[in-house]
């Protein structure tokens, strides 16, 4: 019954069969909680969420994922904190706030985590492997949930968040290896394998902070505002992590929606329009061991012939590579080596390429 149940994918068909029989309700009761996602729900399911998990703490036990959206002011912290409290064996939590704003990036957004009030994560004894986290600030107040959490191994502060270091100081997190924050907010003297992080203000300079982690880091995901090429963050990053395995440049921009209508040069005047050079892939020289890469552009031309060669060109400029993922926000194209006789297969398609920022830091 429980390899039945674990074919299921549709919660409705899983709600059914715990109404079948006392064995199938085990069974799919098993599989139905493991995983609660209030991330798009609506405030009204969110509070009947936070009546259930207390009264039943046999089905609140069986929740091994939560993803939960809290608004800025809650006005039922308690209700939360018992909720909470009531998953004793979570593993992965993703706490996220409500946001008022479609535009919102980097640790300078006025709109990033805000939330002192940790008092909802009081007396919590569950031990998470992944904390996803855009409500709560990433201050001291935090410093006693993530103090009771050694099996930690995956912190994510959504879109690069500022972290506060002392969060990390030992014994804190002793068990870390992946992590999304600035790129001035990563921990020193930890071996990271997989970041996520953003170049905005600062500029390429701020590459060079990853050289602390080379020994250890292979897959990155970096996000870079449009005012920089595409090659020389490439180059920039083959210089300080030669062995990186896995890499995603990310086009993506700080400023707010007016500022976008209003000061900012159209697409064909920005410098990652240009995309990767096809001529000229020095830029790939400094790797030894890269497997993927990926390029994602707001601002580049929606055509084929731009996907396609560029891909092509990435692909063959670099004996380790054998996935290239090359997308603007209409096309993609997918090019693929084989690693028996090496032969190339490009895929085009006219559609934006799905990018799961999470995948990478989970080692998915």
């Amino acid at each position: 019954m429980c390899l039945i149940c674990f074919e299921v994918t549709d919660r409705k068909t899983l709600a059914r069969l715990c109404r079948v029989s006392r064995a199938f309700r085990d069974a799919a009761q098993r599989v139905l909680y493991k995983t609660v996602d209030l991330g798009d729900d609506s405030e009204h399911r969110i509070k009947r969420w936070l009546a259930f998990a207390p009264r039943h703490t046999d089905l609140a036990a069986r929740v091994r994922t939560l993803v939960i959206r809290i608004p800025d002011q809650p006005d039922d912290v308690d209700a939360f904190g018992a909720a909470f409290r009531a998953c004793v064996n979570l593993k992965e939590r993703h706490t996220l706030r409500i946001r008022t704003r479609r535009f919102e990036f980097g640790p300078t957004s006025k709109y990033a985590n805000k939330a002192t009030n940790t008092a909802m994560l009081k007396d919590c004894s569950f031990q998470l492997s992944t904390f996803v986290n855009s409500y709560f600030a990433f201050g001291p107040k935090l410093a006693g949930f993530l103090g009771g959490q050694p099996q930690l191994r995956v912190l994510v502060g959504p879109d690069a968040a500022s972290i506060n270091k002392q969060l990390f100081k030992a014994p804190h997190l002793p068990n870390l290896v992946a992590a999304e924050a600035d790129i001035s907010s990563l921990p020193d003297g930890r071996p990271l394998e997989r970041i996520a992080t953003a170049i905005l203000e600062n500029g390429i300079s701020d590459i060079a902070r990853l050289e602390a982690y080379s020994a250890t880091l292979t897959a990155l995901n970096l996000a870079v505002d449009w005012s920089h090429k595409p090659a020389d963050v490439v180059r920039a990053v083959g210089g300080v992590c030669p062995r990186l395995r896995h890499l995603v440049i990310r086009e993506h921009s700080s400023a707010t929606l007016y500022e976008i209508r209003c000061t900012m040069p159209p697409a064909r005047g920005r410098p990652f329009y240009v995309g990767l050079p096809t001529d000229n892939t020095t830029y790939l020289d400094g790797f030894l061991e890269l497997e993927t890469f990926g390029l994602f552009t707001t601002s580049g031309p929606d055509q084929k012939e731009y996907v396609v060669t560029m891909a092509q060109s990435t692909i063959e400029a670099c004996a380790t590579l054998r996935r290239v993922v090359i997308s603007t926000s209409r096309r993609n194209c997918i090019a693929s080596k084989a690693d028996t006789d090496g032969t190339i297969t490009l895929e085009e398609q006219g559609n934006k390429f799905r990018f799961n920022n999470m995948s990478m830091l989970l080692g998915c």
